[in-house]
């Protein structure tokens, strides 16, 4: 089994003054904090792409300034990494990480759900160049990520999962370029963070190894598919953003 919190920090854009300018989030500085966690078996961060993946059937939304997975193998160390004076609990504190000091955190831990893929291993050998700017290192990888939130509710959750786990992955297989597909469903867990508690109904995401890979699969057919399946969903409320992001990922352990 495995797993996972998401912690997701969102800014108000502001104009900066001269005492005081936005920090960049760098994914380095967050591996390094964290590496140490004990449970923790990898780590993704998520930051905002400055560029649009076009996707023809949702409109581009103002992304989180960050967005994290902590993945663990059982509940007693994730609620452990949750505690107060953790680690995680550190990081939260804009004291410590002046990159986050006007952020609002939201917190949600998920069971995954991994689905296989036709080609899950990157065809660049050797990895490309990271992108200008790109806050990374020789133990990090560098991915796209289509990052997708239910937050429901359904009016039948069960039909609605159901429905959802049995015919969107086999599309999502189908998309060119896809590299991981992971499906999240909520769970219940503690936490002494201070971050807002959410209860989206589900999470997902898809992985690739560029924009312009996922840029293409958004054009293809099967987004149409997709698009045709997503409709045919049992009746639901809530928001359902999709946001492209570039990913650094890091194994832990």
């Amino acid at each position: 089994m495995a797993l996972c919190v998401f912690l997701t920090a969102t800014a108000e854009p502001a104009e900066p003054t001269a005492s005081q300018t936005d920090e960049p989030v760098s994914a380095v500085a967050i591996r390094d904090a964290l590496h140490r966690t004990s449970g923790l078996q990898k780590l993704a961060v998520h930051l905002p792409d400055t560029a649009s993946a076009d996707d023809p059937f949702i409109a581009a939304e103002r992304a989180p300034k960050c967005a994290m997975q902590l993945y663990f193998g059982d509940i007693e160390t994730l609620e452990a990494a949750l505690t107060k004076g953790s680690a995680l609990h550190s990081l939260l504190d804009p004291r410590s990480c002046p990159s986050f000091r006007d952020c609002d955190w939201t917190l949600q831990a998920m069971l995954t759900r991994r689905f296989s893929v036709p080609e899950p291993c990157s065809r660049h050998s050797p990895p490309s160049p990271p992108s200008p700017g790109a806050a990374t290192r020789a133990d990090g990888e560098e991915k796209c990520t289509y990052l997708v939130a239910y937050e429901g509710p359904a009016d039948d959750e069960n039909a609605w999962h159901d429905h959802y786990i049995r015919h969107h992955p086999p599309l999502m297989a189908q998309l060119p370029g896809v590299r991981e597909i992971e499906i999240y469903t909520r769970i219940d867990y503690r936490s002494s963070l201070p971050a807002e508690r959410v209860s989206h109904m589900q999470r997902n995401k898809t992985v690739f190894d560029s924009l312009r890979d996922l840029t293409q699969a958004l054009a293809s057919p099967i987004r149409q598919q997709l698009r045709e399946d997503f409709l045919s969903l049992p009746a639901f409320s809530g928001g359902s953003p999709h946001y492209p992001m570039r990913t650094f990922e890091y194994r832990i352990a």
